[in-house]
């Protein structure tokens, strides 16, 4: 039992036995239909029907599909006996001529094969068995005229045994007295074919000229012969149990080798993609797939290299016939001996591409998918929309880059915090003994630096609460509050931002200045209570939370405001029960933190920092730097660092900072879950020079961003995120300027001298503040010896700008209002011949000419260029 597909109705195949022919047509279905009675179910998503048959004919040996533009389902069936062929519509009425034709060779053999020219549709070739003298493959006219068409019989036999509608002379006879087992014709060469012949032989013929083979080659492998009809020089063959490939270009042996395990019983070239070849063996549950175009042909030293994948439709049972859909790319379907088809798509490995758009598209066969899709939380496109906004640009503000990602809490802190300590160290808050691995150093950094032991020892400090009423106690019994304080901690609650920086004549608290900042800016009422209360200004967190403007925004806030108000301090009053269990129901972690501060134990604080829902980072450091002693304190913060490690969270930065390699630990996890190279890539920049700036990692990180901003062609962001890492690296670092204009006579920098000779011409014109102007310094005579410059080879004369002479009495010496001299004013020279002359000149004299324009001199600068030969090219 044998399948085939229609070559010009996709939804149409047949199968066919010795005796029967049947034409189904295809149909998809949705799961839960009732599928015809007497249909297949070939597929979860398709069945089929049977439309037509043939069944009236005996001993059918081979059928093929006519590949002809026709309305008509018109197939050749090739008879065993008597090697006659008959062209038949599923004994349907049709238009074409074709139907019910037939040919009938001379002598009754046994028909192997058919198999219609893929262009030249009009001819049919046909395998006959053995005969003495006679030629095994016939090549067939199916327009040709009939028996009943001819005027005169030549041989009687034709006329007493043949139908009327037979043709019994055939337009070619090859092969004669040769016996054959396999044809193929080749698609592109259309007037060639390869047939097998005499079990040995692989032969190569042209229609133009049949009399002889073209190319011979000798193998076993002689059967199932097939042609790659997208390779026009690629074919395959097979014996028992071996494959073999050749190459039509290199006929003598074959390029590769497959060997099976079993006996092959059919092979097939993929019609919708080159170099796939299909490979059944007799008995077998699956259908192997072999990718050959990586092959090497050629050469004997290497290899060959098969892709091979298996395809199995039923495990239990064997495949006996399989079939190429020859439209559908990547589809096959697979014939059991018990007459169930499978249809089936070849689903390949996809590569998958993301181009600088951040548009995913893979390759299925020979399309191109691309999908388009909104992706918001995707990490490039935000990247991408950062850096739109010049994220990590505002070198002068820092702050301002929070304000581009104001929606991501973690980045905003980081911002916030990178622009702190700036200003911290600016201001030389920050001894240079504690900066010496890097300019941001954490919260750890100072409280461990071994050379600042002095600063790190706290002293225990009693403070009292300040009550709404203003008065230190109220009338109350006092009961101070214990606090550690140190420098280290002081420098530690200025990096978390607890303490505003106060000029030196101003009188104002500065944790009111704090306070006032996020009450009035940032509108932050539950934090700004919490850390007036931390402060013990516990008036101060009732007229925050009771303010109109507080309660206006949120009202349960005045209760809160009321709850504060009735603080006592004696241990089994009501109120710290009450403030007990009202904690329990507070959403805002700070006003928990709040009561939880109030009704715990004066030397346990776990409920306010280990809270389930915290405060954020760098309050939490902030109070535990305010209540905790020494060794209490490195614990907490040791332990803290290693969660918000673990966890990637860069609120860690305040505790590891930029100097080391806890800090290198942090953004490595921070981008291996957020892949955002970008920060870390940003961060690392402000922090150089440091040892964390040098590390390889980091260099891949910025190298990376780099070539990301060059793949969206942001050339621009780029070069300024160039010039700000340049401008950040130390100076000390940076290669100095090694190439300058200098004096033919005297050696000396042109630019450079003109500092000296200001200073001289400055000093000599106090003594005569009426100097003519005659007297005016000349810019077209060395500063230092006072010998004229060379002159122009087109204008004559001397050479020379203003640019540098007043350099030194400007204060900002990196950027200037107005330039000093136009480019056309520049000197340029050729580097061989050593003449020039001003930029400007230079430029027109080369537009039309190509040799030096110093008369005598035989140089052409112009074709020393390579840019110039570049230019030369294109216009070509």
């Amino acid at each position: 039992m044998k399948i085939s597909w229609s070559p010009q109705d996709k939804e149409k195949f047949l199968t066919f036995t010795a005796s029967t022919v049947k034409l189904y047509q295809t149909y998809s279905y949705s799961q839960g239909e009732i599928l015809p009675e007497g249909s297949l179910q070939i597929s979860d998503e398709r069945y089929a029907a049977n439309i037509a048959s043939v069944s009236d004919l005996p001993q059918m040996k081979c059928v093929e599909w006519f590949p002809g533009q026709t309305a008509d389902d018109i197939i050749a069936i090739g008879l065993a006996s008597p090697g006659k062929i008959l062209l038949s519509n599923f004994g349907r009425k049709g238009e074409s001529d074709l139907i019910s034709k037939e040919f009938c060779p001379k002598h009754q053999r046994h028909c192997i094969y058919l198999s219609w020219n893929p262009v030249h549709t009009h001819f049919l070739a046909e395998g006959l068995d053995k005969a003495r003298n006679e030629s095994c493959i016939y090549i067939w006219d199916v327009n040709a005229r009939t028996n009943n068409d001819l005027s005169v019989l030549q041989d009687r036999r034709y006329s007493s045994s043949m139908a009327e509608a037979s043709v019994v002379k055939p337009c070619l006879e090859i092969g004669a007295g040769d016996m054959t087992s396999s044809f193929s014709w080749f698609k592109k060469e259309t007037w060639t074919f390869v047939a097998g012949m005499n079990g040995k032989q692989l032969r190569v013929y042209d229609l133009r000229e049949p009399s002889r083979a073209h190319l011979i080659t000798h193998s076993k492998s002689v059967f199932g012969v097939c042609s790659d009809p997208l390779h026009e020089s690629r074919v395959a063959a097979y014996s028992e149990s071996h494959v073999s490939v050749w190459d039509v270009r290199q006929f003598e042996k074959p390029i590769l080798g497959i060997p099976t395990e079993r006996e092959v019983l059919k092979i097939a070239w993929c019609p919708t993609r080159s170099g796939d070849l299909a490979v059944l063996c007799k008995g077998s549950t699956i259908v192997k797939l072999y990718d050959v175009r990586h092959s090497v042909t050629g050469t004997d030293d290497l290899e060959p290299v098969i892709f091979d994948r298996t395809l199995q439709p039923n495990r239990q049972h064997a495949v006996n016939y399989f079939a190429w859909h020859p439209t559908c790319e990547n589809r096959i379907s697979t014939l059991t001996p018990t007459g169930h088809v499978n249809d089936n798509f070849i689903f390949d490995k996809l590569p998958i591409s993301l181009n600088a758009n951040m548009t995913p598209a893979w390759i299925f066969g020979r399309q191109i998918n691309i999908q388009t899709y909104e992706a918001e939380a995707d990490m490039s496109v935000r990247i991408k929309q950062r850096a739109k906004q010049e994220y990590g640009l505002h070198r002068d503000n820092l702050w301002k880059n929070a304000v581009v990602v104001a929606d991501e809490p973690n980045l905003h802190a980081l911002w916030h915090w990178l622009d702190l300590s700036t200003k911290l160290l600016n201001k030389e808050e920050v001894p240079k003994k504690l900066t010496k691995t890097g300019r941001y150093i954490g919260v750890l950094d100072l409280l461990h630096l071994q050379d600042a032991i002095e600063e790190t020892e706290s002293e225990e400090v009693c403070l009292t609460w300040q009550y709404p009423d203003g008065i230190h106690g109220g009338g109350r019994e006092k009961k101070p509050m214990l606090q550690y304080t140190s420098k280290a901690r002081l420098r530690c609650l200025q990096l978390c931002g607890w303490w505003y920086n106060k000029e030196p004549d101003d009188l104002t608290d500065p944790i009111e200045l704090f306070l006032d900042s996020m009450v009035n800016e940032n509108m932050e009422y539950e934090r700004a209570a919490a850390i007036a209360l931390f402060n013990l200004k516990i008036g101060r967190a009732v007229e925050i939370l009771s303010s109109d403007i507080t309660v206006k925004d949120t009202p349960q806030l005045g209760l809160v405001a009321m709850a504060l108000s009735g603080f006592t301090e004696e241990r089994n009053a009501m109120w710290r029960k009450t403030c007990t269990e009202l904690r329990l129901s507070m959403k805002d972690p700070y006003l928990r933190a709040m009561f939880s501060f109030l009704a715990s134990d004066r030397d346990n604080y776990d409920e306010v920092l280990k809270d389930d829902v915290c405060m954020a980072v760098k309050d939490r450091v902030a109070f535990a730097c305010l209540y905790l002693n020494s060794s209490k304190l490195l614990t907490y913060l040791t332990e803290l660092c290693k969660n918000l490690k673990q966890k990637g969270d860069l609120d860690g930065i305040l505790l590891t900072g930029l100097t080391n390699e806890e800090g290198l630990e942090l953004l490595g996890n921070y981008v291996d879950l957020t892949s955002d190279i970008q920060t870390a890539a940003l961060a690392v920049m402000y922090s150089s020079p440091s040892d964390l700036s040098r590390n390889e990692q980091v260099l891949n990180w910025i190298e990376g961003y780099r070539d990301l901003l060059n793949q969206w062609k942001m050339w621009h962001h780029r070069a300024k995120f160039d010039i700000i890492q340049h401008a950040i690296a130390n100076d000390q670092n940076r290669v100095q300027g090694q190439c300058f204009v200098s004096c033919n006579y005297c050696g000396k920098s042109i630019a450079c001298n003109r500092i000296v000779a200001s200073r001289l011409r400055s000093s000599t014109s106090s003594y005569n503040t009426n100097q003519p102007p005659g007297n005016k310094p000349k810019n077209t005579i060395c500063p230092g010896c006072r010998k004229p410059l060379p002159r122009c080879a087109l204008c004559l004369t001397n050479l020379g700008t203003p640019s540098g002479s007043n350099l030194h009495l400007q204060e900002e010496k990196s950027e200037y209002e107005v330039k000093l001299s136009s480019f056309d004013n520049w000197f340029a020279w050729c580097q061989t011949c050593r003449h020039g002359g001003h930029s400007g000149h230079i430029t027109d004299w080369f537009r039309d000419h190509k040799e030096c324009p110093v008369t005598g001199c035989q140089c052409h600068c112009m074709t020393l260029d390579p840019n110039s030969q570049l230019v030369a090219d294109n216009s070509v």
